[in-house]
């Protein structure tokens, strides 16, 4: 078994973490690890496929513009919990 994770896909979505759905939106995919995926998608009704996490995103510009939105909004979130605190 690989340490990698992997994204499952069907035809236009994403499964969602814990096979809870389903989104367009590549970022709101869940990551499985390949056992699990290979379990989903080894049966040939279930119209999925599955790739390496790595694989997801295009470019490193992609990449990097993602964790940037990211670290703003650790950084609001932070903001937000210390004025909870108050």
């Amino acid at each position: 078994m690989s340490d990698k994770l992997f994204v499952i896909k069907k035809p236009g979505v994403y499964w969602r973490p814990d096979s809870c759905g389903y989104t367009n939106n590549r970022i709101e995919a869940g990551f499985y690890t390949e056992d699990e995926a290979k379990e989903v998608c080894d049966d040939p009704r279930s119209g999925c496929t599955y790739k390496p996490v790595a694989e997801l995103f295009e470019s490193k510009a992609e990449i990097d513009a993602i964790i940037a939105n990211l670290e703003t909004i650790k950084e609001q979130m932070r903001l937000h919990a210390s004025e909870v605190a108050k």
